[in-house]
Formats: structure tokens, sequence, C-alpha cells
């Protein structure tokens, strides 16, 4: 497929990535820097956009425990929840996706990206028939367009979501984000450059990267929505039941309805909102090169800093290793 250009997929060697730079973030930080070391930090940046109505909800920001951890954020807003949860060393510093370069694409006239909701590996959806709904009205509405291109996360694919109903109504699709590909973000941005029109039918990250890229966006079409259940085979929620009842809960689809009322139309009639794209993903704080390398301890003096925090690491590896031996 010629359209739409894609960078290639990059794997990050399983041995040394253990899920601690997702979709390649630090990557794109060191090449926004310059840094010309291993870009690693110590420390967890936060790789989703949580929804902004989420903002008084805490424990859908972030997935450790250990409170003494570093973890940056997108928005303010979400540092201080975090600071008044008991996380001593938070700070907002914007998504990776801030970060990217201009990707230099052109976007095609008339075209329409198709981003369903996305799950990770593992996590199941007990009625698939809202899935054949949805592909079902892509297809009605595709002559409304120059080109209809599905993206299908790599979590769906491991699934067998999504394919098979796009094969089998002759949607065109690509492979979307993978946590494990180091280009997995440049990938989606130039995936979002090149469309005139992106659609989906439910909130996740690719709402803010579709906006901030210029795309028009709308909301529409059937969702599947999973259980509680089924959202704590996902290993993204870390079994944690709280928040699987938020995401099932009438006040979840309440307020995202309300957050989303703008663009609940006819993919054709999408709306552009760079500001808003900005805003989700915490652009008033994105940081200079010099702030990010100082921020990420990648120089000589936050190479000293980043001491106490290596040494708390292998405790806590040591300890969860004695754990594991005292189980057996």
């Amino acid at each position: 497929m010629e359209f739409p250009q894609l960078p290639p997929v990059d794997m990050a060697n399983p041995n040394e990535w253990q899920g601690a730079d997702p979709y390649g973030a630090t990557r794109v930080a060191a090449a926004y820097c310059g840094y010309q070391g291993r870009p690693h930090i110590n420390a967890v940046w936060q790789h989703g956009c949580i929804p902004p109505w989420m903002d008084s909800f805490p424990s859908g920001h972030i997935g450790i425990k250990s409170r003494w951890f570093p973890v940056f954020v997108a928005r303010q807003a979400e540092a201080l929840l975090l600071a008044k949860a008991g996380y001593r060393r938070v700070k907002a510093i914007g998504l990776p996706f801030l970060y990217l370069p201009d990707v230099g694409v052109e976007r095609r006239p008339g075209s329409l990206l198709v981003v369903p909701v996305h799950s990770l590996a593992g996590m199941g959806f007990a009625d698939l028939s809202v899935m054949d709904a949805y592909a079902d009205y892509i297809a009605s509405i595709r002559t409304s367009f120059s080109t209809v291109v599905a993206s299908v996360h790599s979590g769906c694919l491991a699934n067998g979501y999504w394919t098979r109903q796009f094969d089998e109504r002759g949607i065109a699709w690509v492979t979307g984000a993978d946590a494990t590909d180091q280009n997995a973000l440049l990938r989606m941005k130039m995936l979002f450059s090149q469309f005139e029109y992106v659609t989906t039918n439910g909130w996740g990250s690719a709402v803010p990267y579709a906006l901030i890229s210029g795309a028009k966006l709308s909301f529409a079409g059937p969702v599947p929505i999973p259980s509680q259940e089924q959202y704590l085979t996902d290993p993204g929620f870390g079994n944690n039941l709280s928040l699987a009842r938020y995401y099932t809960s009438p006040q979840y689809f309440q307020q995202e309805a309300e957050f989303l009322a703008h663009f609940r139309r006819h993919p054709s009639e999408g709306v552009a909102d760079i500001a808003l794209g900005e805003s989700a993903l915490g652009h008033d704080v994105k940081q200079t090169p010099q702030q990010l390398l100082d921020t990420f301890h990648w120089t000589t003096k936050g190479r000293i800093a980043d001491i106490p925090i290596r040494v708390g690491l292998n405790l806590v590896q040591i300890r969860n290793r004695l754990r594991t031996l005292l189980r057996r």
C-alpha cells in the first residue's frame, strides 16, 4: 500500500524493553534533545492520554504503588492530584507525542482514517457483534470519502479483533501502535498527518493525537463496551477494580458524552481543534531541549542525582526476588 506512508516497525529488544519504554518515548525525547547516550530514564513517563474529565479521579493516572519513584505526567492538574495522593516526585512535562519532529507528509483531501477503540493483548470481549456493526457503519459511509483506511492497534491484532470485520467489507487497514515498536509514536503522527478526516467510536490517545496533527475529528458508530470483568483482563488495569467500575459507570459515559458532544457527527463533518489536542497533551508544560535533558538526568550532574533512584530500584528487585523464592 503506497498510502499512507509509514516508518518501518522497529521492535525493541525484549530482553531490554520489559515495558519500561512504551511506544519508543525515550527515543523521541533523545532525538528532541540531541542526546547521544543510551536513552533511558529511571522514572515513569505517562504515555496514554487520560481523559480531561478524569482530572478528579487520581487512581486512573498512574499504575505504580511506589510513591517515591519519579513520575512525569501530561497536565499540571494531574501532577497536583498525584502530589495530593502522596507521590513525592511528580512533574507535568506533557506527553511524549509533543516531542516528535515535523513529519513532512502531505494530507490527502477527502481521506478518512478509522481508529476504533482498542484493547491490549489478553483483553477479552464476549460479544463481537458490535464490532461487526461498527464495520457495517464504516462500509455504509465510505462513498463519502476519497480513501478509507482503518488503523488497528497491535493489541487488537493479538486478540483477533477488527481485522476480520474490515476484511469482509473490503476496508483496507494498517497496523497501528505497538508498545514495543520504537517508531510507534512517529507512526501515529505520520498517520494522523496524512488524512483529512479521522473518526473513532470512543476516547483514546488517538483523539488528541489526531487533533494536534490537524485532522478533522468525529465520533460516530457503535461502541464495544467491556464489562468490569473484561476490563480486569486488560494488563493495563493491573486488577484495579475501582478503575474498572468507574470505566463502566453511568458517570463515565455521561462525562464522556458531554466532553465529546461537539464531535458527535457524521465523519464527513469532522471538526478540527488543534488547541484542544494541545491542552489534552499538556502543551503548556512542554519542555525545551535543555530542560528535558535536566529533567531526565541526561547530564553529568543528573547521572549523579540518579544514583539513589537506581539503588532504590535494585533494592526493590532484590526484595521481589526474595519474595518469589520464599513462596516456592
